[in-house]
């Protein structure tokens, strides 16, 4: 699930409703999260420039470091193959009105891994 640092209300809520579900059915398993939003300008995942491929890393920008709110490194990094990055980067790109719109910015979260926190 998304998680409560991120800064898109959306996910914000997200997260609220998948707590309450959680607390609602007492699971007790581990739940993880990721970033999709960090900063005024989605100043995460970039650091402008980052070519798909490479591995999320945190990074100053105008006297702030993205991601905010979460501890760094990450504590569950999955490395994905070249193909799995590859599919991810189709995937992303078949949402052609959200892809018009702000494709380097999805650009951007196709990595060499997925990074998880771990809520609980």
């Amino acid at each position: 699930m998304t998680d409560r640092a991120d800064d898109h209300a959306d996910h914000q809520a997200t997260y609220d409703f998948v707590i309450d579900a959680v607390v609602s059915t007492a699971y007790r398993g581990t739940l993880f999260t990721f970033v999709v939003h960090s900063g005024p300008n989605e100043d995460w995942p970039w650091p402008q420039g980052a070519t798909p491929g490479s591995p999320f890393e945190a990074h100053p920008t105008n006297g702030a470091t993205y991601p905010i709110g979460v501890s760094w490194p990450p504590p569950v990094r999955v490395p994905l193959t070249q193909d799995q990055s590859a599919r991810k980067h189709q995937a992303l790109a078949a949402h052609s009105s959200q892809w018009a719109i702000d494709g380097s910015y999805l650009e951007s979260f196709v990595k060499s891994e997925e990074i998880f926190w771990k809520e609980r």
